[in-house]
């Protein structure tokens, strides 16, 4: 971890700090340089960031730091990868903003596959295959046929493919070509809070990191009591023309709420209650206004 980081001036007029849904993730954000190390990388894991960032906050959860983490990504202050088999962000702004890093350790973390590789002496060279004979033209001997992918070529350690292997490869690699087919061509099972956070939102779930924020807000109102449903979240959507630019799917995780206070605030403000109990409460003031009416008529006779 380094020893210290700059905080630009710019933050404070920043137009995706002043977007942020709450304090915590411009806090997150403002502190977020501290974990990252000398090519501004990190590991995409919420309890290693929450390790780095709050090491003694017991009321900062795993789920508000990856929240914070996927409204970054959302916004692409942070661009999420894979090396590996494991999970790294980096931040694209970090030279811009920190300046010259050459004093600290070197990165361990891999680079984004988008990032060419630095050549150097440390670097391993490709393992290069020697040349394969071409058999399509004279047809597999006998030799080839039988001894199969385990004999190998006069001084070489690498075996010799022959023209069943050859078509095996070939067959295994339009195997695999259809099921993908298959799989993109089936569609995903609807899901209508889902839909309905990705329409009010305008968000393109195609996108990498703006789908998990989706499924995340919309888990979220799932668990509530009783669950959020689709056209609650229409409702609020319809309610939020004011905005000069689509919500947030936070800010709707925020915000939905109004739609309930709303729909149960009753006349000056009071809570509806269930017909039975409104029933009752009618009566009872119905009551108390004739006790007052014949109260007052028994004071004019006197």
């Amino acid at each position: 971890m380094p020893q210290w980081r700059k905080l630009h001036a710019k933050f404070v007029d920043s137009e995706d700090v002043n977007d942020m849904p709450d304090d915590f993730t411009r806090l997150t954000w403002a502190v977020m340089p501290i974990a990252l190390d000398s090519e501004g990388r990190a590991q995409d894991d919420a309890t290693w960031l929450r390790s780095k960032l709050y090491p003694k906050r017991r009321d900062v959860s795993l789920e508000m730091v990856e929240g914070a983490i996927c409204w970054f990504a959302e916004r692409r202050m942070i661009v999420r990868y894979q090396a590996n088999n494991r999970h790294y962000f980096y931040v694209p702004t970090f030279k811009l903003y920190q300046g010259k890093t050459d004093r600290e350790a070197v990165s361990v973390i891999p680079e984004p596959p988008s990032h060419p590789p630095k050549g150097g002496s440390s670097r391993r060279k490709a393992k290069t295959t020697p040349p394969v004979e071409d058999l399509s033209l004279s047809g597999p001997t006998h030799e080839l046929v039988r001894t199969g992918a385990n004999d190998t070529q006069p001084g070489s350690h690498e075996p010799v493919r022959t023209s069943s292997s050859l078509d095996s490869d070939s067959d295994s690699e339009e195997i695999q070509i259809q099921k993908k087919k298959d799989s993109a061509a089936s569609p995903r099972r609807r899901d209508p809070v889902f839909d309905a956070i990705a329409e009010v939102c305008a968000a393109d779930v195609t996108i990498d990191g703006i789908g998990r924020s989706v499924g995340m807000v919309a888990a979220a109102l799932k668990k509530a009591s009783p669950p959020y449903s689709a056209d609650e979240i229409l409702a609020w959507g319809r309610e939020q023309a004011w905005r000069s630019s689509p919500p947030t799917v936070w800010q709707l995780k925020q915000g939905i709420g109004a739609v309930r206070k709303k729909s149960t605030a009753g006349v000056n403000g009071r809570r509806a209650e269930d017909p039975a109990a409104a029933a009752q409460l009618a009566e009872i003031v119905r009551a108390q206004k004739e006790r007052k009416a014949r109260e007052q008529a028994d004071a004019n006779r006197r």
